[in-house]
């Protein structure tokens, strides 16, 4: 069985009108969730906005979008090399007509707002994501945000400020082809738990 829009559904019924936080263990698994964040948009016929923080999708884009049905309104948007925080994530807001917004990842995100004023950067990270969350109640927007699980504890006491982020907190892990989701806050999907195919 591969992913279709059966599949694309499913995955959204949990997360439309949410910001929902994804932990991910390394970069092969992202690579697939990346693939199942632009699998839903296809399938859904969704505009999708990506903030690339790092010029992850933008780079891996002709892998992550293998036969995938893409609709035309999608948006990739790369910081400039340099750019604050306030600046990066700005181009979240470049278009009212996205449906999806991608943020890649929670942890580039905070060291660039570190790189404004280290003492505020957490701060700055909750309110942000706070805000994701209003502007997607309020425009039943999709905001899936990843973040890298091997660096959490680097943070210290900010770990729990991670893992309290968004709407959802959703822990991914990844067999071969296939992506296990689980709900580690807010249990969206019956059992807390989803399981999708993602072949190509």
């Amino acid at each position: 069985m591969s992913f279709g829009s059966q599949q694309a559904r499913q995955f959204l019924a949990a997360v439309q009108g949410k910001a929902a936080v994804f932990i991910v263990p390394d970069r092969q698994t992202n690579l697939l969730l990346g693939r199942l964040f632009l699998a839903a948009a296809a399938f859904s016929g969704s505009p999708c906005l990506v903030l690339d923080m790092d010029a992850f999708y933008g780079s891996n884009s002709a892998l992550l979008a293998e036969g995938l049905p893409l609709p035309e309104d999608v948006w990739i948007h790369i910081p400039r090399v340099g750019a604050g925080g306030e600046e990066a994530v700005s181009g979240l807001f470049a278009t009212a007509k996205r449906r999806l917004e991608i943020i890649d990842d929670l942890n580039s995100l905070y060291h660039t707002f570190s790189s404004d004023d280290q003492n505020s950067a957490g701060r700055k990270l909750t309110f942000f994501m706070n805000a994701m969350s209003f502007v997607a109640r309020n425009d039943d927007l999709t905001i899936m945000a990843t973040i890298y699980e091997r660096e959490r504890p680097a943070f210290g006491r900010r770990t729990r400020l991670f893992a309290g982020l968004g709407d959802l907190s959703v822990s991914v892990r990844r067999e071969g082809d296939t992506l296990s989701l689980r709900c580690d806050r807010g249990a969206e999907w019956p059992g807390g738990k989803l399981t999708l195919p993602m072949r190509p």
